[in-house]
């Protein structure tokens, strides 16, 4: 009899740990829960753009620079570096087709900048939209990336700027093959990568309606190919980093 009282009162009390854990658990749950519940709801509704909407190309680029559709995600707060600034950002979602990405900028370059493009070194740039959806209960999950990557660099014998433009890679901007653009003036050079129009960043089968997106915006210099001498000295790395980042949710449209 001892040994069964004994028997009981051991069941008893595993029994009891066993019931802290499982509430423990429960509770733990039910705050992740509540915790990615609020998150989405501080998401900016998204209206699904009309049935004549069009996607971008490069012949309407400028007239879909800015499209009413996307009125309820635009960016009013700009993203800044210094003197430099992301002005505004909009997203557009066509049906079937997908998700375009349009922005303003502006870049003022550092004079260490500035007296390597006098001297005909050439300087890269980098803009990067990534789109991930966050998981509760893991972590966000990236959906879409894209990337492109400018050259720009200086003649002095013609006096030209010249702005090479790849989505490849960074190294294919040095090709002599590709989207290249000839400039009287720096500003005009500038100008011509500052502003972004209609770029396809996601398909629509890469999307998931009705989730809120994370669409992160980075632009600025190319870190990765900074001149090998200013890479050794810590102030001339310091000069050089320059790069703007802006983060925005979007709502996908639900399905009808």
């Amino acid at each position: 009899m001892p040994e069964c009282r004994a028997g009981a009162a051991c069941r008893r009390q595993s029994g009891a740990v066993a019931g802290r854990w499982w509430w423990l658990l429960l509770c733990l749950g039910l705050a992740l829960g509540g915790m990615a519940h609020a998150q989405q709801g501080t998401a900016l509704p998204a209206q699904p753009p009309s049935a004549s909407a069009a996607a971008p190309s490069a012949s309407n680029a400028d007239a879909t620079l800015f499209p009413l559709e996307s009125e309820p995600v635009s960016v009013p707060a700009p993203a800044q570096f210094g003197d430099s600034l992301v002005q505004e950002v909009r997203l557009l979602y066509v049906p079937q087709d997908g998700l375009y990405f349009s922005s303003a900028s502006v870049l003022m370059l550092p004079a260490s900048v500035r007296a390597a493009l006098e001297q005909g070194i050439p300087v890269y740039f980098m803009a990067e939209v990534r789109l991930t959806r966050p998981r509760w209960w893991l972590l966000s999950h990236e959906d879409a990336f894209q990337q492109r990557f400018w050259r720009l660099s200086y003649q002095p014998l013609t006096r030209k700027w010249r702005v090479q433009m790849s989505s490849i890679s960074s190294e294919h901007t040095d090709q002599p093959t590709g989207l290249a653009q000839a400039f009287d003036s720096l500003a005009d050079a500038l100008a011509s990568m500052q502003r972004i129009a209609g770029w396809k960043v996601a398909r629509s089968d890469e999307l998931r309606p009705g989730t809120v997106y994370d669409v992160e915006f980075a632009f600025g210099l190319d870190k990765r190919r900074i001149p090998r001498p200013l890479q050794i000295s810590e102030v001339g790395r310091a000069s050089w980093d320059l790069e703007l980042v802006m983060h925005r949710l979007f709502e996908m449209p639900s399905l009808p």
